[in-house]
């Protein structure tokens, strides 16, 4: 007989359901499943989702393509961002509906557009709703992203 690699077949063969494996792990998987349900249900200790857009902020932001002219001097009222990642978004333009206009700072920094349903709805990588910066006074876009906006020499 070889050393090495047992030939033995596994305690458990290939199980089609959970109800076909032995009772713990039954057990293991319907508590992890408790743990995951309870997790994403809100209860009435969860604290209520913040409210992305108020009317004051509202009212402050231009509708869409009022700053266009403005270029890089073109003004972000508003922050919003993933607490459990790196996404910010950058508003400076409202359509008074549910579309952005602004800068974008995920896998790169751009400038587009983006949704206000998108952001109430997406959460982050730990599950984590998108917020609002409280602490966000309006500033230019060349200041938060000034690159974007550096001339680049022509070739040649």
């Amino acid at each position: 007989m070889s050393k090495g690699f047992s030939t033995r077949s596994p305690p458990y063969p290939a199980i089609q359901s959970i109800q076909e494996q032995p009772f713990f792990v039954q057990a293991s998987h319907q508590k992890e499943t408790e743990v995951i349900d309870m997790a994403l249900k809100p209860t009435k200790k969860t604290p209520p989702r913040m409210k992305l857009l108020t009317k004051e902020i509202q009212k402050k932001l231009p509708p869409l393509y009022s700053q266009e002219k403005k270029g890089q001097k073109a003004i972000a009222y508003v922050k919003f961002f993933t607490p459990d990642s790196n996404w910010t978004w950058y508003a400076t333009e409202f359509d008074g509906k549910d579309t952005f206009f602004g800068l974008v700072d995920g896998h790169v920094k751009e400038l587009g557009y983006f949704s206000l349903t998108e952001l109430q709805t997406v959460r982050g990588p730990m599950s984590l709703p998108i917020e609002r910066d409280l602490y966000w006074t309006p500033k230019p876009l060349e200041e938060i992203a000034p690159h974007l906006f550096t001339p680049v020499e022509p070739a040649g």
